[in-house]
């Protein structure tokens, strides 16, 4: 007479049941927090290289040199570590071709804005960076002939990313020059 395995009992399977639930919630809150308690943002890393309020072309990658997280070799970037707690912020930046791209962050590295450049597309961006809570009013219309894009930020500190792709050592020059052009200048009261 063969054995007949025998089911587990109900309160085994409430039991197993509630561990997996419990597991799952510790999984997501874990997750949702990893931005807050993390102490090596990009924004914590760049805080004491990178002045406030000022683009700065970063140095080529090299082992070991990273400033950025998950930044490519083939890659240059140009940062600015914004701050408007005193004022807005006015960001212009020349994405000269496709693969350039924009990236406005929060210190928490929540993405807050990002552009593309593509092709036959307008390829100068300016934006207003506002502090939280206000309206700000001071730059209307076009400034330097650019539109003026506000964008409200949730928090007044956070980072402006340039990413632009090394086209080869021919266009090295062109590309650290565009980079240099890109500004980040504290906008008067």
């Amino acid at each position: 007479m063969p054995l007949r395995p025998r089911a587990p009992a109900r309160g085994t399977l409430r039991l197993v049941a509630a561990g997996l639930i419990a597991a799952a919630i510790v999984h997501i809150i874990a997750t949702l927090a990893a931005p807050y308690v993390n102490t090596t943002t990009a924004w914590a890393r760049l805080k004491t290289r990178v002045p406030a309020n000022q683009m700065v072309l970063l140095p080529p990658i090299t082992p070991g040199s990273q400033q950025l997280p998950f930044q490519l070799p083939d890659f240059r970037y140009a940062v600015c570590r914004y701050d408007t707690s005193q004022g807005p912020l006015q960001v212009r930046v020349h994405l000269a071709n496709p693969g350039w791209v924009l990236t406005v962050t929060s210190a928490q590295g929540d993405s807050i804005y990002s552009v593309q450049a593509q092709e036959r597309a307008r390829k100068d961006v300016n934006l207003l960076l506002v502090p939280p809570g206000e309206r700000f009013v001071g730059l209307v219309g076009e400034t330097a002939g650019l539109a003026a894009l506000n964008l409200a930020l949730p928090a007044p500190h956070g980072l402006v990313v340039v990413h632009a792709p090394n086209s080869g050592a021919a266009f090295r020059a062109a590309n650290e020059a565009d980079l240099r052009r890109s500004l980040c200048l504290p906008q008067p009261l």
